[in-house]
């Protein structure tokens, strides 16, 4: 017989998250046009295959008859859908995704809207933004499903808000480091980060700062 309509969903989900959106389109041709959770990954096979102004019309739709997680990843998708699109300029899609983050935390919708901020600050040479994104992927979700990459170039964006010839203030480069730490590498090359971090903050006479770092080291 005919798969269930969840081992559908599940299969079309997986499809378009593999980069396949022909094969979502197959997997849910059976499922009728008014099932909201159908529609959204439909819309989202869409926007992979360019047909934006007809993924709008289905996030829309799931946006007025879905469940509270359904109307989130359409929000979001609608979001994606008007970057890859063009439809909206980095700045003002940002301002989105903090909108939706603040209502809607912890899942796979909140990972995407990260992976979304990140790109988009990374893409932007914002290294205080970039960072924040970046840390909380790595910290609450799974670091394995960012890429191979991710880790080396969170860790290398660290190392640029410390770069003296970035001319980032250096109380705030301070700051920067203090927060995210953790993304510092280990051993030798982390000590040699703090102890220029901290030669400088001496040579600024923010002793206490510099002191603080040291410990911590």
């Amino acid at each position: 017989g005919r798969p269930l309509p969840y081992f559908r969903l599940a299969a079309a989900r997986a499809a378009v998250e593999g980069g396949r959106p022909e094969d979502t389109i197959k997997w849910l041709a059976h499922l009728p046009d008014g099932d909201a959770a159908a529609n959204l990954l439909r819309g989202r096979a869409e926007v992979a295959l360019g047909q934006f102004d007809q993924a709008r019309l289905r996030f829309g739709r799931v946006e007025k008859s879905g469940n509270a997680v359904l109307r989130a990843e359409a929000r979001l998708s609608q979001i994606e859908a008007a970057v890859s699109s063009g439809q909206i300029q980095p700045p003002e899609a940002l301002k989105r995704l903090d909108k939706l983050r603040y209502s809607w935390r912890g899942d796979h919708i909140e990972e995407r809207a990260l992976q979304l901020s990140y790109r988009l600050n990374s893409d932007k040479g914002d290294v205080s933004d970039a960072l924040s994104a970046g840390a909380t992927l790595l910290r609450f979700f799974d670091v394995s499903r960012q890429g191979p990459n991710f880790l080396p170039d969170l860790q290398a964006k660290l190392h640029e808000a410390l770069d003296p010839a970035r001319k980032i203030p250096l109380d705030k480069a301070a700051g920067l480091y203090w927060e995210y730490r953790d993304l510092s590498p280990s051993g030798a090359e982390g000590d040699l980060l703090v102890s220029r971090l901290a030669q400088r903050l001496q040579e600024a006479a923010m002793y206490s700062r510099a002191a603080d770092l040291l410990e911590y080291q």
